[in-house]
């Protein structure tokens, strides 16, 4: 498990040879307008 508080700044990968899976929860929830920002050094936004 991995959890996120106060908008902490992350980056997940998987390994070389097995697929990560996840599952996110939000809390609020997503409205549907929120975007990541890959090139932003300020990151995604929600």
């Amino acid at each position: 498990m991995y959890v996120l508080d106060k908008h902490d700044k992350h980056l997940l990968r998987g390994g070389p040879d097995k697929d990560m899976i996840l599952v996110s929860i939000f809390n609020p929830p997503l409205t549907g307008t929120e975007r990541h920002k890959l090139d932003d050094p300020a990151g995604s936004t929600y």
